[in-house]
């Protein structure tokens, strides 16, 4: 299942320091295999959205793994994108990081939030902040490692390409600012036909 809460007014509450089991670390081990890393972006890609569609959000491809609808702009057109991202918390704050399945290039929504950085995930608005800090950035790719084993080894594969992997801090945005200038700055997304998720990975 996936940690949308059922509102779809914000993702359940990923602690990274709770201990998992066994079956959970052997399932993300295998989710991070170098098999199932080649198929991500030839077949897991294209269908996770849509059987995220077909279940309300509830399910997706990584099965236990938490994982939530991640709304960007599109950095190009502005056009609303919708990818399911793995993601955990750090106090309220949410964290995702930019793996791309450990490919050379940086995700398509990675470049859309940089370029409009008010987004929502699993329906609650928040801000992503681009993690710059050195020593930040260790202490939540550490915590991430708990959620999912592989970011290690995704980590040093994308290093190996010359990539650092973005890591994104998503701050809860409060109804107050959900505005800027009267202009509802999440206006485009619920403008949208949304009876799919749609996947930017390719298209910002």
């Amino acid at each position: 299942m996936s940690a949308n809460d059922e509102t779809g007014r914000g993702p359940r509450y990923v602690d990274p320091d709770r201990r998992r089991g066994r079956m959970y670390r052997a399932y993300a081990g295998l989710i991070g295999s170098g098999p199932v890393r080649w198929l991500m972006p030839r077949l897991f890609w294209k269908l996770d959205p849509y059987v995220m569609a077909a279940t309300g959000e509830r399910f997706g491809l990584p099965l236990v793994l938490p994982t939530a609808v991640l709304e960007t702009r599109g950095a190009k057109t502005g056009a609303a994108r919708r990818n399911p991202v793995l993601y955990f918390h750090d106090g309220q704050d949410v964290i995702v990081i930019a793996l791309n399945g450990a490919r050379p290039a940086n995700p398509a929504w990675y470049h859309n939030l940089r370029r409009y950085p008010y987004v929502r995930l699993a329906g609650k608005p928040m801000r992503a902040h681009v993690i710059r800090d050195d020593d930040e950035r260790e202490r939540l790719w550490h915590k991430g490692s708990a959620v999912f084993g592989p970011y290690a080894k995704f980590r040093r594969i994308a290093a190996a390409a010359g990539r650092t992997i973005p890591v994104v801090r998503l701050a809860p945005v409060d109804q107050a600012v959900e505005t800027v200038g009267g202009l509802d700055i999440f206006s485009s997304f619920d403008s949208e036909d949304h009876a799919g998720v749609h996947d930017g990975r390719t298209t910002p």
